[in-house]
């Protein structure tokens, strides 16, 4: 059951690493030419329920709610930034208040 667990993770994992690898480039773009974009990857990525593009430490646009600024540093405190890929499972995030978060960041 262990290895069965673990090698579905892991391939979920590739599975969503490859999805967030094909939405860097939209970070060079303004939310409003990007939001349809990361909507459309969330809506078909199994167990997300946002994408969000960040930017000079301020997560600036949402998969489900278009144009933000939220500094990182409040959104994720316990992801370390500098790092190439983290996760981080939290609770109660601003955008998800009461509920269980699994964070992935790609830098």
């Amino acid at each position: 059951m262990k290895e069965h667990t673990l090698k579905t993770t892991l391939s979920y994992i590739n599975h969503l690493v490859t999805t967030i690898h094909k939405m860097l480039p939209l970070t060079a773009k303004p939310c409003l030419s990007s939001q349809a974009d990361i909507t459309y990857q969330a809506a078909l990525t199994s167990g997300a329920r946002t994408f969000l593009l960040v930017k000079n430490g301020y997560a600036y646009c949402s998969s489900a709610s278009s144009d933000l600024m939220l500094p990182l540093k409040i959104l994720y405190p316990e992801i370390n930034w500098s790092q190439h890929l983290g996760f981080k499972l939290q609770q109660d995030i601003p955008t998800m208040p009461g509920k269980p978060t699994v964070a992935v960041w790609l830098r």
